[in-house]
């Protein structure tokens, strides 16, 4: 498995906290480590070497970035730079690129945000390695809690009969979904074949399939008219091709996104979105 780490936010919705100089993920925010930095030890034991994580950040970023590395002891991770940042459509393609640019054809590649708590963290590893197992190369996997209340703020996997049916990008305007549909949480984490991931661009999002065509370098340099459109909007609210895996129960998952959530996490456990069945 490879696995891409996006870590370009500049986590605007935490201002003053936050800043363009210095964003939420890297902020040592808990016991002196930040949340990028548990992002990486989180899938140190998930790969084979730490040569098979990536960080996707921006060109200004890749200094404090190999510093934190560093500081948790993990040299080796690859990263690379946006010069112009366009979302997390355009980052991770980036990351895909890089990963075929160094061989990478049919196993699965694994994205992740680096703004979230997770804990345990034994359970969530136990939760990647069953996707891991049940791994379709011709679909996207993504991983889901439960929703037991409406928040717009989310995006959400709809479920059928334990079957994806569709999924909503945030923010989703719709407080009485609840009411009528099994709805997951879309909890950020995404895992696909390349190969797959690339046809799927070339049918939602051809400008970014063509610049998907060039190199590594001219993709990073030859950006800045690239539509800016997120991952989940310009794809996975496409897409027909599904599956979710819930988030293990007892697995405790916030997103670190705005002050609402930032302070959640700090309270207790229970105040957390608690995987249940």
């Amino acid at each position: 498995m490879k696995v891409i780490i996006l870590a370009g936010g500049e986590g605007r919705r935490l201002w003053p906290l936050s800043s363009a100089f210095l964003p939420k993920q890297f902020i040592p925010l808990e016991k002196g480590i930040s949340y990028f930095q548990k992002t990486v030890l989180r899938f140190r034991d998930l790969v084979s070497k730490e040569q098979d994580i990536l960080i996707v950040t921006k060109e200004k970023y890749l200094d404090l970035a190999r510093e934190q590395i560093e500081k948790i002891s993990m040299k080796d991770i690859r990263i690379i730079g946006e010069k112009y940042s366009k979302n997390t459509a355009y980052a991770i393609a980036l990351g895909v690129k890089y990963w075929e640019t160094n061989g990478v054809a049919k196993e699965p590649i694994l994205v992740s945000p680096s703004d979230h708590a997770i804990s345990p963290e034994f359970l969530f590893k136990e939760t990647v390695l069953q996707a891991i197992r049940r791994f379709d190369p011709q679909t996207f996997m993504l991983f889901g809690i439960r929703a037991r209340h409406y928040n717009p703020q989310y995006g959400y996997i709809r479920v059928e009969q334990n079957s994806v049916i569709g999924f909503l990008e945030k923010p989703v305007q719709e407080p009485h979904l609840l009411e009528k549909e099994t709805l997951y949480i879309n909890a950020g984490i995404t895992v696909f074949q390349k190969d797959f991931f690339v046809s799927e661009v070339q049918k939602f999002f051809p400008e970014l399939f063509s610049l998907f065509g060039q190199s590594l370098e001219r993709m990073i340099q030859e950006s800045q008219s690239l539509l800016n459109s997120s991952f989940d909007k310009a794809v996975l609210e496409k897409t027909k091709s599904l599956e979710m895996i819930p988030l293990a129960e007892g697995i405790l998952w916030r997103d670190i996104g705005s002050w609402e959530s930032l302070l959640s996490s700090r309270r207790k456990k229970e105040e957390f979105l608690c995987c249940k069945k």
